[in-house]
């Protein structure tokens, strides 16, 4: 039997995804109907006319089919492509979770990420909000992100090598082999860590994004105002 309290355990079932969806969604007030589909095909930056792009991650649990070790991220990506038909009054919603591979084995495939229903609730309360912030309130963004939690503590970088969205290219073109990867020493269920969060690195990559933004801005104020 788990022991683990129930907003810890894994959900991963479609049907439960559309249906906590659902249950947000109509807490709302839409004036569309929403429906919320998981699709394996959907491609970063690939959007169709019409459709608007929400990306986030969040923490999430894998499996290797192979050797059977477990490992948690906090970097687990989901993309969700947003379409809403004024006309017919039907708002649509495609999703894809990324998987990960195993680091320890030289062949592994991607496996599917597992998220317990507290990270469920995050993931969707988030999409729920940025489709009524890009389709209801003209981008304006009233309620801020959830940040993920850490469920269990991570230890080291993100694994880049092995993470489905930072190899995409690699892996759609064939150009690049599966490099064997160092073990982790990790075994069984035991929660070890595949990616983690370093501050340091998020500070800094932070403080360089906001003073870009800061220079792009002075240098368009100065070019208006003086040219």
């Amino acid at each position: 039997m788990d022991s683990r309290p129930q907003s810890k355990r894994m959900v991963l079932d479609v049907g439960t995804w559309e249906q906590i969806f659902q249950e947000l969604i109509s807490q709302e007030k839409p004036e569309a109907r929403w429906t919320l589909k998981m699709d394996g095909n959907l491609q970063p930056d690939c959007v169709a006319p019409g459709w608007k792009q929400y990306k986030q991650r969040a923490f999430g649990r894998f499996s290797c089919s192979s050797c059977h070790r477990s490992w948690a991220s906090a970097q687990v990506q989901i993309l969700c492509h947003m379409y809403l038909e004024h006309q017919k009054s039907q708002g649509k919603v495609l999703v894809r979770l990324f998987g990960q591979r195993c680091r320890k084995c030289s062949q592994s495939q991607f496996e599917k990420p597992e998220f317990s229903l507290d990270s469920t609730m995050r993931i969707l309360n988030n999409l729920v909000q940025r489709i009524l912030e890009r389709f209801y309130r003209n981008g304006i963004r009233k309620v801020l992100e959830m940040p993920v939690i850490q469920e269990v503590p991570l230890n080291g970088h993100h694994d880049v090598v092995n993470c489905y969205k930072d190899v995409r290219p690699a892996v759609d073109t064939g150009r690049t082999s599966h490099p064997r990867g160092r073990s982790s020493g990790h075994k069984g269920d035991r929660p070890t860590a595949h990616t983690g969060d370093n501050p340091k690195v998020h500070i800094r990559e932070q403080l360089f994004r906001w003073g870009y933004v800061c220079v792009v801005a002075l240098f368009t104020f100065f070019v208006s105002k003086y040219l």
